[in-house]
């Protein structure tokens, strides 16, 4: 995807993809919203604070890592490299966020209201 033309916005639904971990869907969010340690990660300039569903942990990723959840990415047979539950399940609701973005609000107001009181 040409992230020129389509440059990665909080609020984006994603899949984001960390070192030794399948690609998993996660949102962007505003670095200001994040818990305080991992505000203060070291992160590199070319990336973005997301937070992961359906835990709600939060990290930097880097945007070489981030891909758009669309239509057409949910159909790649090979999403997520491994079958095992976990990875169902994120594909599962990689395509209920494209499907039903808004239901998704108040689980992240929980989430972030959450990690602040950690």
């Amino acid at each position: 995807m040409d992230l020129a033309r389509n440059p990665i916005v909080p609020g984006d639904f994603v899949l984001a993809k960390l070192k030794g971990y399948p690609s998993w869907p996660a949102m962007v969010v505003f670095p200001e919203t994040l818990p305080e340690q991992v505000a203060c990660a070291r992160h590199c300039a070319a990336s973005h604070a997301v937070m992961f569903y359906p835990d709600c942990d939060f990290a930097w990723v880097e945007t070489a890592q981030i891909q758009l959840i669309r239509a057409r990415l949910l159909e790649k047979p090979n999403l997520v490299n491994k079958p095992d539950t976990d990875s169902k399940m994120a594909l599962s609701t990689a395509e209920d966020i494209f499907r039903h973005p808004g239901s998704f609000d108040g689980e992240y107001r929980v989430c972030r209201q959450n990690a602040h009181q950690d």
